[in-house]
This record gives C-alpha cells, sequence and structure tokens, in this order.
C-alpha cells in the first residue's frame, strides 16, 4: 500500500521524514506484520518494522493494535496504551484504496488525529483518490488537515 496522503505524522514528516512512503503487510499467524518504507532527502532510505494485531478479532471490524520496535527495543505503540485500537480502517474497497483513522485523547482538552489514505498504485488515479476523500467527508474526517505524499522520483 502507497500512502497518497496523511494527517501529520511526527515520525514520518520530520525534517528527515520522507515521501515515496509505503507499507508492507504479511500475514504472520496471530499478527499482520507491517514493514513501512520512506526515502528521506537528509538520510535516504529507511524503514520500521512492526506488527498489528486484531484489538477485537471476533468483532469482524478492521480495528487493529500496532506496534513498532524502533532501534531495537521494546515495541512500542505510539499514541495508545497498547490494548486500545490504534489504526482503525474506515473503509477499503481491498483492490485500490484504504481510509485509515485514529483519534487519542492527550490530556482531558486536546486530542491527537490520524488519518491516511492509502492507495494500491503508487500514483493512483483521480476516481480513487476521490472514492478516498469522499469516504473522509461523509465520516467528517479532518481532511483539511492532510499532506499530500509525494510518491514521485522513487526507485523500485
Amino acid at each position: 500500500w502507497y500512502e497518497y496522503a496523511n494527517v501529520f505524522e511526527f515520525y514520518q514528516d520530520l525534517p528527515f521524514g520522507g515521501k515515496c512512503v509505503r507499507a508492507t503487510y504479511t500475514n504472520e499467524g496471530d499478527e499482520v506484520g507491517v514493514f513501512n518504507e520512506f526515502v528521506s532527502p537528509v538520510t535516504g532510505y529507511g524503514n520500521i518494522k512492526g506488527s498489528a494485531r486484531f484489538a477485537n478479532p471476533s468483532s469482524g471490524r478492521g480495528e487493529l493494535i500496532v506496534s513498532f520496535n524502533p532501534f531495537g527495543r521494546k515495541k512500542r505503540s505510539f499514541f495508545g496504551d497498547g490494548n486500545r485500537a490504534n489504526y482503525k480502517v474506515v473503509k477499503t474497497d481491498y483492490t485500490s484504496y484504504s481510509v485509515v483513522y485514529n483519534c487519542n485523547q492527550v490530556g482531558n482538552v486536546l486530542k491527537k488525529e490520524s488519518l491516511w489514505l492509502l492507495t494500491r498504485d503508487q500514483l493512483p488515479s483521480q476516481a480513487t483518490v476521490n472514492a478516498g476523500y469522499k469516504v473522509m467527508e461523509d465520516y467528517r474526517l479532518p481532511m483539511d488537515a492532510l499532506v499530500k505524499t509525494d510518491q514521485t522520483g522513487c526507485s523500485a
């Protein structure tokens, strides 16, 4: 899956963050392997490995707990308690786009929202992009904060 756009993610959008962001998901038994890749103008190619598991497997919902293992340390769930879903597939057609969202309270007043439009094609059709945006509009997700991910100049 290629990242078409996202709402600011600190681990992607720092000055060394990247373009050409893509995620590969693999079946690893009780978990899903997560392999995120990007190209940074400062550091070059980068990646991070993690895993995902369904928050409630019997619900049939696309709500997952995703955690990463940065720098060889214990796996961490970003912006979550590790037992609550932090990656919620709002809608997907499985073949061209997925809309993923999460919202966490920060203290008693603030919230941290994450939103992604993922596409199967690195350079998707406008119809695919429009379908994803329509889902975001229908669910009243924070589209105004979306930043398009540069997917040009990427090597395979």
